[in-house]
């Protein structure tokens, strides 16, 4: 680009606001710009002059022609849809009160009409929307649109011509006598080439003579010219040709130049070898001889990739360019001429067996985790819509799937599972959401993955080479993904690798209690688990190794927090297994006169009024609700449930000729028969109250008191909940003998999730009730009080299984002080038939401490009354929350009128019904006739469409809470070699048990930086993130000295900051 620093040009656009830089429009004839905002430009010029709404301009002199460098910014300004979005003739050309979505740029056309009709100015090149666009187009006018196109016809060679006869002449590249044909021809004449030139240009002046001040392009260096004069030399020869053709050929001069530049020209490329055209001719036999497409195919692929398309389709008509490619594609990918036996696809019905095989997979704790809000709509392919509660899987679809079929190869050799497309089909109808971020749901995998991330900035940092920095980062990638998807599947109750072993793993050392020792040696090591720890390793050289002494130290934090976060993420996973396996032995083991509870507070509810003022909105407090899942199993849960027959059985000659299929159904799909569990839900709601020990110890004696008088012969019960203090305390763990005894039903064991790991019914259960509530209240009613939140939960009828009580407690007794010495460390409770309590960090591992009855126990635990006010209670009966209820509740038949009898009991012949869809077969004509005279015929679906059988299924599976299985797979392993592997740090017994919580105590120094921290954000209205503040504190140096201000025995975790803030905004809000 040439700009002019002088004073003698002027900007064609000249106006106040004009600089003194300068371009020519020459100089813009090849500078780019894109078609898609400039719709139908051919040049940057032609974009200046339509933006500037010179739409009727003549020739321009472009040399002579200057733009300044402001205007030309303004005028080839582009407005993409992507960042502009609305249209900018709504407004001023229509008086719209806001502009609609744009839909494309305004051509020359649109731009001409909205100048000339709506004076609106500038418009090339801006957007408009679809409306306005066809408001515009029936006000163009023909003529006017014709006169600018006249206009214009000389911007059609400013691309490639130089109008400026004397700057062509000073052209170095460029001679200006034509290219002589042979060496001996008399063209080398100069005064012949001046002769001829001027003979040309005296030709060109009578067929056009608005072109005969353009000067002609002769060069005998063509390969030399610079690809700027190649293509303006190629466009005068063009247009002289053009010339020549239209004097020679008149109208028929495109049909002249077609013949004679395409087809000519493919008949000279196409070499005419004897041998060559013997051989083509021979593929070409073999190929029109050939029976099927894939023969075609094997046949050409043999010369496809030696010869071109023209060649090739001289000799095989209809040859089309891609079947051409299509067999160069073969011939690279299998070879040429290679015979390939294609394998027939045949599609096959899928069975019921296959699809809920498949979906408790999906449903499994490691890959789908339980949310306390949000619900999926699914619909069906009849159009009936039902709700599901929202789940998050944490792996994508493909892992999915390929961890389904491992777990298939390993686990059920027999077992055929559905193809990949199916499966695929399976997930996409079967809603649930995706993790992206679990911070809040569960913080030990957020923070591990931020630790990965942290890890890859420091790979960034070091001072190391290129190919080392992508090896290790892709080390992290490989090691994050495994502790996402696959760690999980690979920890058991016994293993020789030490990484998955449960006993070896959760044994305390040096205890007697709490640890097992195993029958096996841990002599095998897990290649993912080394990956992990080999490249946690390499990490850690290279930063002592390549980093100055200066940034060492602050590095090597930054390792080890990460090191910590993520050796906590690995040792959380092996908990949450154990422990789950815990919930998964009872629900096997516990008989039918033991129930299972699921204890949870739910996330308080914020009081919601149909309609209310923003002063309303602000300073609520909660409603406390606390869900109880109490799960039993079925009584005759293996007998038959009584499917209807297929046949009228109120007609003795009618029969079921379904019966075999129904059985052999009812065998495929015994193996995966779960366990079958009935479930009541027990909500109790509190407009005021304190969640602690007092009210659980209520909650749980009016739910089994319940329970009880519903079912008297109850005589067990098992809990499970969370680590929430009001469960996880001494005073609730005593007080339950207590509440065995009021309620004649004993409790046997409480346990214990894992921290951030107790996702269960009750999450789930609350998901529905909270969108049963928002439904009551989008209907125009208040939800602020416990009254109306029992009201939302029985309106439309309520929830199946469901009861909800408006509940009051009484005023709490002086009690005493109940203590059990470390019980945060302990998840396992069972109560003995004495009087003592036996207590396990971990379950099944090691025998457990039995807690004496002095140190339990003082005196009789006093549970306080709790008072239902308001109850509703949904009446209706415990049902099983199999596959096959549910598809009864969703699929609709026509149920069957009053049949009649026949005296006659022929057996020799079958009768069926011709009517589409009907079911019914007789043995006797005449019930068949009778039959179809009464109309009442019998229709049912023969089989579900597989997407609407996964929906069911999924909605059932999601029903069974509790009801969930452990997935386990066998890794590959390698034997251990002490040489090979003396770097890496050995796991220790119980490197899995949670690590003592460190106190950090602030120092004066880092005190008074939050402090002051804390109020700049106040005085600004910034609200500080914790992590760039600790991130602030790492980095801070003192000006003077250029030493770092904090020490890194200072440096506090993002966890301590804001606590710290929190303290000191409730400070704040005291004063």
């Amino acid at each position: 680009m040439v700009i002019v620093m002088a004073s003698t040009p002027e900007c064609f656009f000249k106006d106040e606001s004009c600089t003194d830089q300068f371009i020519s429009f020459r100089e813009l004839r090849h500078e780019h710009f894109s078609s898609s905002v400039f719709p139908g430009a051919r040049s940057c010029i032609e974009i200046m002059l339509l933006r500037g709404d010179r739409f009727y301009q003549p020739v321009l002199r472009l040399q002579k022609t200057h733009v300044c460098t402001r205007h030309k910014e303004e005028l080839l300004k582009e407005f993409r849809r992507s960042k502009y979005r609305t249209c900018h003739t709504c407004v001023p050309c229509f008086g719209k009160s806001k502009p609609s979505e744009a839909a494309q740029n305004i051509g020359a056309f649109i731009a001409l009409t909205l100048y000339e009709e709506l004076h609106f100015q500038y418009s090339y090149g801006k957007l408009i929307c679809r409306r306005c666009r066809e408001a515009v187009m029936k006000r163009t006018d023909p003529i006017k649109i014709s006169n600018h196109m006249s206009a214009f016809h000389w911007l059609d060679t400013i691309v490639w011509s130089d109008e400026e006869s004397e700057e062509s002449t000073n052209d170095k590249d460029f001679h200006y006598s034509p290219v002589s044909i042979t060496p001996t021809s008399s063209v080398f004449s100069g005064q012949n080439d001046k002769s001829k030139r001027a003979a040309l240009q005296n030709f060109i002046q009578l067929m056009h003579p608005d072109r005969s001040g353009r000067s002609l392009l002769v060069t005998h260096s063509y390969n030399e010219l610079t690809k700027g004069a190649q293509k303006n030399f190629l466009c005068s020869t063009k247009a002289v040709i053009d010339i020549v053709l239209e004097f020679l050929a008149g109208s028929n001069a495109n049909e002249v130049r077609t013949k004679l530049f395409t087809e000519t020209n493919k008949r000279s490329r196409v070499v005419m070898d004897p041998k060559l055209m013997n051989i083509l001719s021979a593929i070409a036999e073999a190929y029109n001889n050939a029976d099927s497409p894939s023969n075609r195919r094997t046949i050409l692929s043999i010369v496809a990739k030696h010869v071109d398309y023209n060649l090739i389709s001289s000799v095989i008509p209809g040859l089309t360019r891609h079947r051409l490619t299509e067999a160069r594609l073969f011939a690279v990918e299998s070879g040429k001429g290679v015979i390939t036996k294609s394998t027939p696809r045949i599609n096959v019905c899928y069975s019921s067996a296959q699809v809920e095989h498949f979906i408790d997979f999906v449903l499994s704790p490691h890959i789908s985790s339980d949310v306390p809000f949000g619900e999926k709509t699914l619909r069906l392919s009849s159009g009936k819509e039902f709700n599901v509660p929202d789940t998050i899987r944490s792996i994508n679809s493909t892992r999915i799937i390929q961890q389904y079929y491992e777990y298939c190869h390993q686990m059920c050799a027999n077992f055929e599972p559905l193809a990949s497309s199916s499966l695929y089909k399976i997930l996409n109808c079967c809603k649930a959401s995706t993790r992206k971020s679990l911070q809040g749901l569960n913080n030990f995998v957020a923070d591990g993955i931020a630790a990965f991330e942290d890890l890859k900035i420091i790979i960034q940092n070091l001072s190391i080479d290129s190919d080392e920095k992508i090896r290790l980062a892709k080390a992290v990638q490989r090691a994050k993904q495994y502790l996402k998807s696959d760690f999980k599947l690979h920890v058991r109750q016994s293993s020789s690798v030490a990484d998955h072993c449960i006993p070896f793993s959760l044994s305390e050392r040096n205890s007697t209690f709490f640890s097992s020792s195993c029958n096996h040696h841990h002599d095998d090591i897990c290649i993912e688990c080394t990956n992990l720890a080999n490249v946690l390793f390499d990490i850690k050289q290279a930063i002592k190794t390549n980093n100055s002494p200066e940034t060492v130290g602050r590095t090597m934090y930054d390792y080890d927090e990460s090191l910590e976060a993520i050796l906590a993420w690995k040792s959380h996973l092996l908990r949450c297994v154990n422990q789950g396996q815990c919930r998964i032995n009872i629900m096997q083991s516990m008989s039918e006169n033991s129930i299972f509870l699921n204890l949870d507070w739910a996330m308080k509810w914020n009081p919601v009024y149909y309609r209310e003022g923003q002063a309303a909105f602000f300073g609520k407090k909660g409603i406390s609700w606390h869900i109880t899942v109490v799960s039993m199993k079925q009584a005759g849960a293996d007998e038959d449930d009584g499917s209807s027959s297929d046949v009228d059985e109120s007609d003795d000659s009618s029969v079921d000729a379904d019966d075999d299929d129904e059985e052999a159904e009812k065998s495929n799909n015994e193996a995966f028969r779960k366990i079958a569990l009935e479930h009541k839900i027990f909500v109790h709601v509190f407009d005021q109250v304190t969640q602690d020990s007092d009210a659980v110890l209520a909650i749980l004696q009016d739910v089994l008191t319940r329970v009880k008088a519903h079912n008297p012969n109850i005589k067990n019960a098992y809990i499970r909940s969370d680590n929430a203090g009001c469960y996880h305390s001494a005073q609730t763990i005593i007080g339950l003998r207590q509440l065995s005894l009021n309620t004649n039903i004993t409790i046997i064991r409480f346990d214990f999730s894992d921290p951030q790991g107790g996702k269960g019914s009750s999450d789930r259960y609350s998901a529905v009730l909270k969108s049963h509530v928002r439904r009551f209240w989008n209907g125009g009613h208040d939800v602020a009080t416990a009254a109306e939140f029992v009201a939302a939960c029985a309106s439309y009828g309520g929830i199946k299984n469901v009861q909800v009580f408006e509940c009051q407690l009484a005023p709490a007794h002086s009690k005493d002080k109940r203590k059990i010495n470390d019980i945060t460390k302990l998840h396992n409770f069972i109560f003995e038939p004495s009087t003592s309590i036996r207590v396990y960090r971990a379950w099944n591992v090691g025998v457990g401490k039995v807690l004496a009855p002095d140190q339990n126990r003082n005196g009789s635990s006093i549970i306080n009354m709790l008072v239902c006010v308001n109850t509703h209670t949904n009446q209706t009966q415990l049902v099983n929350s199999s596959a096959n209820k549910p598809q009864k509740d969703l699929i609709s038949s026509t149920n069957e009128d009053t049949h009649f009898n026949t005296g006659t009991q022929s057996k020799s012949k079958l009768f069926y019904c011709d009517q589409d869809g009907c079911i019914r077969r007789f043995f006797n004509y005449g019930n068949l006739l009778r039959h179809l005279a009464s109309g009442n015929h019998f229709r049912k679906l023969e089989k579900l469409p597989m997407k609407d059988f996964a929906m069911i299924t999924y909605k059932s599976k999601l029903d069974e809470v509790d009801n969930q299985q452990l997935i386990s797979l066998e890794l590959e392993k390698i034997n251990f070699h002490t040489n090979s592997n003396d770097h890496l740090p050995k796991l220790n017994q119980g490197w899995a048990l949670p690590s003592p919580r460190k106190v950090q105590r602030l120092t004066p120094k880092v005190r008074q930086f939050l402090e002051e921290k804390f109020d700049d954000g106040e005085q600004r209205g910034i609200r500080w993130q914790p992590e760039a503040v600790v991130n602030e504190m790492k980095h801070k140096k003192d000006p003077l000295t250029g030493s770092y201000v904090f020490e890194l025995s200072e440096l506090v975790k993002v966890g301590t900051v804001r606590s710290f803030f929190s303290r000191q905004s409730t400070s704040n809000k005291d004063e």
